[in-house]
């Protein structure tokens, strides 16, 4: 550390576990690393498919994949018309578990692998949830441009990042980790009340002054400053 000027973190809850680690040694800066969008086309939950969660990142144990699908399947039974579709990949072992897992569980068709794509954009505007069942992660950049969409989020209090983009009842739900059943509760309510779900929505576009661009960009520049 005494090769260093400072340390950069990605949010203020690690900014502030690092100060304890290391004290008032070296200057410790929270510089956002998930700068969105803000003036984004907003569409309505009318103009979205109904029903549609989405989950985009990488699939693994860390991110407990098969955690999803076990509260998706709980999920699907209380609301028919629900379907979860996964972006993004993990490795070929992984893959063929959740693969078998879905089969065994008899929701081909109701859940897709929908692999890696560059481009989300009408991914985001078509999708009513996004969820994560993750348990740790540094910052998850696709929470922040699911909001940047308007799309409500329901993910673990996790380390790190989600209790500073996710308000609950304002853009989301922040569930306690590992909470699978307040989880499937809180998705279930969601889907079930679209004037919410709009609420939500509405929120999530309102809500993204601090994960901004512009933000992010005067952040960078005091620091340089």
């Amino acid at each position: 550390i005494d090769k260093r000027d400072g340390v950069i973190t990605m949010t203020q809850s690690q900014a502030e576990m690092l100060k304890k680690r290391i004290g008032d040694n070296k200057p410790i800066y929270a510089i956002n690393a998930v700068p969105v969008k803000t003036n984004l086309p907003r569409v309505p939950m009318t103009g979205r498919q109904r029903g549609a969660i989405i989950y985009v990142g990488r699939l693994g144990e860390d991110k407990q994949t098969g955690k999803l699908i076990e509260i998706f399947g709980r999920i699907q039974k209380k609301y028919p018309a629900a379907r979860l579709t996964l972006y993004g990949y993990g490795s070929p072992d992984d893959m063929k578990k959740y693969q078998k897992q879905v089969e065994d569980a008899g929701l081909n068709g109701l859940i897709t692998f929908a692999g890696y794509h560059p481009n989300l954009e009408q991914v985001y505007n078509s999708a009513q949830l996004f969820m994560d069942t993750s348990r740790i992660d540094g910052q998850p950049l696709a929470m922040g441009e699911a909001l940047a969409h308007g799309v409500p989020v329901i993910f673990y209090d996790y380390l790190y990042g989600p209790a500073e983009m996710v308000k609950s009842g304002v853009n989301g739900e922040l569930v306690p980790l590992n909470g699978a059943k307040k989880m499937e509760t809180e998705a279930v309510k969601l889907l079930k009340d679209q004037q919410l779900l709009q609420k939500m929505s509405t929120g999530a576009y309102d809500s993204l002054e601090g994960i901004s661009n512009l933000t992010t960009w005067k952040e960078w520049n005091a620091l340089q400053n």
